[in-house]
């Protein structure tokens, strides 16, 4: 979208000035500290983002490579690389109690999800009570956490507050959104353009599955998703930025999940990603325009994705119930589906009602409509955690990831305890096509198995059949951070990974983009900054936090 006219820029500029002091916002000019400005592209790798540069996808990243003295720094985020586990090292330097995007604490018999918010709060308050947050003081857009800021908008781990948190009412920006007659015209923009590519992509990948066996997943609530995730909430978190940086708060983390919502439905190699990612590419141009080099500005990722196919596709049938016919127990898996409506979009959806309010009588009807169809039409189904004295195996995913936790015990089981109760567990578990790694302990043993081989990870390495490893990875790296992994509190009993081919990953939910496992590019992320830095083969996101951290003290350490 082109640039508006100078008139219009003028009129765009007085209504941010409208909206602080309609909001009473503090100014923060005579605040002597560095000022700093994270933006995060959720799902973006290091070699997706040179591949897009190159096609010129990402122009504005691209000139801050060649002529602003950025470098672009690749980073291992570890594992798991899923958005919650990584967003904790980044912004409070310890993700030891986030084995992955759901888990089950055996001990308080309890399951947690991050697409809960008030999960991810009751972390966020664990780890925010322990270490100082990189974004304390600051504000904070569309994150899993808040990272001790004073102002969170669209944050999971704030968004069901009401009194801790001093916050910018999400009600007043969608105003904002909606009286701003540059910014409406920006979402109008790409509120067509999302919702009329969603609609021929939808017949072109069905046309293309005939042919080629090339799958992706639609819905009928999912381009309505896509308009809201992708031209909505990106607008209203770019404009809420660009209000912060006018005020010169000292620290801003932002979050464009866009990118990475989309691949998984799409895969990460697909013309419409790139699209989403050129639209997000140009708010960061927007928003880089307005520190008038008043801010260290970075942009990083916190994970990337690769293509993948459904367990289901190659199975028959779903994870929990493969499990059912290989132990003849009852088994429950958890996924994304099942979140019901504790999730971010759910919340936003909510509070974007309440800004409907403000409208004419005619435009509120017509919206109110809209809104209570959409609500029907993206009502999800409700599972329920259950732990009673049934015998039961919960399979908790993360895309690619699943944790496997048996109510037998509220201890940890070892290897050879699993094998003894259901003796034909692991068997079947490597002889499926569609599972790569199969990893338990026995004592202090990291047992990582595979049907080709074993390797036992101990005080030395043992290593039995082929050096299966070496599709997912380097491998001395890979055993450093099975160790710490296993070590982060909360792991499943077995914990199992999606098979991995060098190409294409196989994914416990629907997902035809995954990431959360490690193989590929999911792992390797970017650190886009003024400094040059040797973390390609970091052991994980905690070494952005180090670096953040020592640049607001004034050091240089690389």
């Amino acid at each position: 979208m082109n640039p508006p006219p100078v008139t219009m820029r003028v009129l765009e500029e007085k209504k941010y000035d409208y909206t602080i002091r309609k909001l009473a916002l503090e100014r923060y000019e005579k605040i002597p500290d560095k000022r700093v400005i994270i933006i995060q592209i959720d799902g973006l790798s290091y070699n997706a983002l040179v591949h897009c540069m190159e096609k010129g996808y990402c122009r504005f990243m691209r000139s801050l490579v060649r002529d602003k003295g950025y470098h672009l720094n690749k980073y291992n985020v570890g594992i798991p690389s899923t958005t919650p586990s990584v967003q904790a090292s980044i912004m409070y330097g310890d993700n030891s109690s986030i084995p992955g995007f759901r888990f089950v604490d055996k001990k308080k018999k309890k399951q947690y999800s991050c697409g809960n918010p008030l999960t991810v709060q009751a972390l966020e308050e664990l780890l925010f009570s322990k270490h100082p947050g990189i974004v304390d003081g600051g504000s904070s857009y569309c994150n899993q956490f808040s990272g001790g800021a004073t102002r969170s908008i669209l944050t999971m781990s704030t968004i069901t507050k009401t009194k801790r948190l001093h916050r910018i009412k999400e009600t007043t920006l969608w105003a904002f959104l909606l009286l701003n007659p540059v910014s409406l015209i920006r979402v109008l923009h790409y509120t067509f353009a999302e919702f009329f590519l969603e609609v021929f992509e939808s017949v072109y990948y069905k046309l293309k599955a005939t042919f080629d066996n090339k799958h992706a997943h639609f819905g009928l609530s999912f381009p309505l998703r896509r308009v809201f995730v992708g031209a909505i909430f990106q607008e209203l978190i770019t404009i809420g930025t660009i209000i912060d940086i006018k005020r010169s708060v000292p620290r801003i983390y932002v979050n464009f999940n866009g990118y990475d919502d989309l691949t998984h439905k799409r895969g990460p190699k697909t013309r419409s990603v790139y699209i989403a990612l050129r639209a997000i590419d140009r708010r960061i141009k927007r928003i880089y325009e307005r520190t008038k080099g008043r801010y260290e500005f970075n942009i990083l990722s916190d994970h990337g994705q690769v293509d993948s196919v459904p367990f289901r596709k190659i199975e028959g049938m779903e994870i929990d119930e493969y499990l059912r016919m290989a132990t003849q127990v009852e088994a429950e898996a958890f996924a994304s589906m099942h979140e019901g409506r504790l999730s971010l979009t759910r919340e936003a959806f909510n509070k974007a009602t309440d800004a409907v309010q403000t409208l004419s009588a005619p435009l509120r009807c017509a919206a109110t409509g809209f809104m209570h169809w959409f609500s029907h039409l993206s009502k999800q189904e409700r599972k329920d955690f259950i732990w009673d004295n049934k015998e039961k195996i919960f399979v908790e995913t993360s895309s690619c990831l699943a944790h496997m936790y048996f109510n037998i015990t509220t201890k940890t089981m070892n290897l050879s305890e699993i094998k003894k109760r259901y003796p034909d567990l692991i068997f079947n578990l490597l002889r499926s096509k569609a599972i790569g790694l199969v990893i338990g302990r026995e004592g202090k043993d990291i047992h990582v198995l595979h049907r080709d081989g074993s390797l036992v990870i101990g005080r030395g390495v043992k290593r039995t059949g082929l050096n299966f490893l070496k599709t997912y990875g380097d491998e001395d790296l890979l055993i450093k951070q099975f160790k710490y992994f296993l070590s982060i509190k909360n792991c499943g009993d077995l914990i199992l990974f999606g098979d991995y081919d060098g190409l294409r990953a196989v994914s416990f939910a629907e997902h035809y983009g995954t990431h959360g496992s490690a193989g590929g590019d999911m792992c390797e992320a970017f650190f886009l900054s003024k400094g040059k830095y040797n973390i390609e083969k970091s052991l994980n996101a905690n070494v952005i936090n180090k670096i953040i951290m020592n640049a607001s003290r004034g050091s240089t350490d690389r």
